[in-house]
């Protein structure tokens, strides 16, 4: 009977598990030289023609065209990791990679997969043990560390305590206005290019900024105290929905009609400046003649506006977003402590930016990252983004912990302890997991153009004699007091986890069925 066609090739045995761990060890080999401060960058070059530089392991794989199902469950766990934490991307693979590796060893001895599975899970429970008697409670000194340690080795190091504070401070600011029950996220800090100056001039703009054009000269460009209306309809004369024709027999009636036009046009400007509005955005049209008169009172007028712009608008002026003109009140203003307008030669002409700042209670503030270089700037901003999630997450989750790979060591060493009590082959699994933490020192020494393994058996000397001290792999390369490097306790049990359960479900896998052949 036949039931897979002639091109279908099915593997099976112990052939499976060895392209499996092959895949995952590729595709760990190509950032695991990303890993740590002293990670080395890659250069993308896409399908389209442009290029991107980082160490940024979420934006790499996000830019790989990966073909095995092994690297793709391996891609799939960095893109959780990213979602849900924001950082610890690249050390959430190569952990997952070194489980497959060890895996691969174990299997060559006769473990079966269940075997190992059930050690590596008591590795876990172990490891995470570790992680909560070990974790801190947030506070203002280690929230700086955080956000200073996840910018360390994303070519921010030039202006790092510049940077690190301007994280700290958007979150703190963003936090500080949203009500209790709703914790920051990243996504509450923008970022924007300055496209000028040094990483030193960055600043932190309590509002938005937009690189737009005024449609007038005599549109204000520099107001302070400013109430502001958000607005989703024109504010110009709308034309019937359907063609028609209007049948004019004598010139009083074309002067009625063009009157009334004007006069419609006066109501709009006479319904703004009623509510006390000096800033109308809006994502509609502005007729010339509502512009010129509102610019005459001093009113600043924006049109043609996104409707994610508006929305940011909103969340850092407190502004409601109106649809219709009629309906607009004093209650639905929002309020910018200043709105200015600047001006630059560009390459083709000038450009304007507007920056709308020192908003009362911002929800959303923006982050203006200074640097002429944009490849440059662009590898900053993954920096500061990554830097976001890691201090919003530890801010939200209430709890840090020491990297360095201190937890990862410090963990092995426990794992190993209860493996000695285990007569079963449980125990190898459990070994295997403990030599698979200790690869996250072990990189991070070795590109920092250290001996990985002295470095690694180094610290395991150290925490075994004294296992009260903070020690991992600093900077340098070199053991030593990591007190001041901290991650988020959250973003490490979830890489801990999603690479067990990733490396586990690859486990599983016995035969492989491909319809194409391959």
């Amino acid at each position: 009977m036949v039931i897979l066609t002639e091109q279908s090739n099915v593997t099976s045995g112990i052939e499976v598990q060895e392209k499996l761990v092959s895949a995952a060890l590729t595709l760990g080999n190509i950032i695991r030289s990303t890993f740590g401060p002293r990670g080395l960058d890659k250069m993308l070059y896409k399908s389209d023609g442009n290029t991107a530089v980082t160490n940024d392991g979420a934006k790499i794989i996000s830019e790989l065209l990966v073909k095995h199902p092994a690297a793709k469950a391996l891609v799939s766990l960095g893109h959780s990791q990213e979602s849900t934490c924001g950082d610890g991307v690249t050390g959430c693979l190569l952990l997952a990679t070194e489980l497959m590796r060890e895996a691969g060893r174990l299997l060559k001895k006769g473990l079966h997969p269940l075997i190992i599975i059930d050690g590596w899970r008591q590795a876990l429970d172990t490891s995470l043990d570790v992680i909560v008697d070990s974790r801190k409670s947030t506070n203002p000194n280690n929230i700086s560390a955080v956000a200073a340690t996840s910018l360390v080795g994303k070519g921010a190091e030039g202006a790092l305590e510049t940077l690190s504070s301007l994280v700290v401070s958007a979150v703190m600011e963003v936090a500080a206005s949203l009500p209790e029950d709703v914790g920051v996220m990243a996504e509450h800090i923008l970022m924007s290019k300055a496209k000028r100056g040094s990483m030193h001039d960055s600043r932190l703009v309590k509002g938005v900024i937009f690189d737009k054009r005024l449609a007038n000269d005599k549109i204000p460009r520099n107001l302070e105290s400013v109430p502001v209306a958000l607005l989703t309809c024109p504010l110009e004369f709308e034309g019937p929905t359907r063609d028609s024709e209007i049948e004019i027999t004598d010139p009083e009636q074309l002067t009625a009609f063009i009157d009334a036009g004007e006069k419609y046009l006066d109501e709009i400007c006479e319904q703004i400046i009623s509510t006390g509005a000096k800033a109308v955005f809006t994502t509609e049209g502005v007729d010339s003649r509502v512009l010129h008169s509102l610019s005459e009172q001093g009113v600043f007028v924006l049109s043609n506006m996104d409707q994610m712009e508006l929305k940011n608008l909103s969340g850092a002026t407190g502004a409601e977003i109106v649809d219709l003109l009629r309906s607009l009140t004093i209650d639905d203003l929002g309020e910018a402590g200043v709105i200015h307008v600047e001006r630059r030669d560009g390459i083709e002409d000038v450009e304007e930016r507007i920056v709308i700042d020192i908003c009362p209670n911002p929800t959303i503030v923006t982050i203006e990252v200074g640097g002429a270089n944009d490849l440059a700037t662009e590898e900053v901003i993954r920096g500061l983004y990554d830097s976001l999630k890691a201090t919003t997450l530890a801010l939200r989750d209430g709890y840090v912990v020491n990297g360095g790979g201190h937890i990862h060591c410090s963990a092995a060493l426990a794992i190993r302890s209860i493996a000695e009590g285990s007569g079963g082959r449980e125990r190898l699994a459990m070994e295997s997991f403990a030599r698979a933490l200790e690869t996250i020192p072990f990189t991070l020494a070795s590109n920092a153009g250290k001996e990985g393994l002295d470095m690694v058996l180094e610290l395991r000397a150290t925490l075994r004699n004294n296992s009260k001290s903070i020690v991992g792999i600093m900077s340098n390369g070199d053991v030593g007091e990591v007190s001041e490097v901290m991650i988020p306790a959250e973003s490490l049990i979830s890489a801990i986890t999603g690479a067990f359960e990733t490396a586990s479900s690859l486990l599983r896998v016995d035969q492989v069925i491909s319809a194409r052949g391959d």
